[in-house]
């Protein structure tokens, strides 16, 4: 197969399993501030990926154990998937509708890639 003629059938694919993306994500990157008592980071919104078309599911995996103030809490792992050569890192945040999620693993990009995956937790 061409290489021309394997990106036109991986963008057709694409197009239509993206049609099954039922919601819209806001991906967000942190920015880390320094100031003279130490650092602040914020997660603003970045340029062009405010309305990523995308899906929300269980992550497949089994909840873990995560250690916090109160004593521990599960964490359950999500799946979220969005078109083809979205841009999203492991250290992002996605924002779909009331719900923020921290990325914890994004998969590299492959070959023959139709969808962008990565798995995260959300925050509470």
């Amino acid at each position: 197969m061409s290489p021309q003629l394997a990106e036109a059938t991986l963008a057709r694919l694409g197009r239509t399993i993206n049609q099954h993306l039922d919601q819209l994500a806001a991906i967000q990157r942190p920015v880390v501030t320094r100031t003279h008592s130490g650092s602040s980071t914020t997660w603003p919104t970045v340029t062009g990926l405010d309305a990523v078309p995308c899906s929300v599911a269980p992550g497949g995996l089994s909840p873990t154990e995560q250690a916090v103030a109160e004593g521990v809490k599960a964490v359950t792992p999500w799946m979220l998937t969005f078109p083809r050569g979205t841009d999203i890192r492991s250290t992002d945040r996605v924002v779909v509708g009331s719900r923020t999620f921290e990325v914890i693993a994004a998969r590299r990009p492959r070959t023959y890639e139709l969808q962008t995956r990565v798995t995260a937790t959300e925050v509470k």
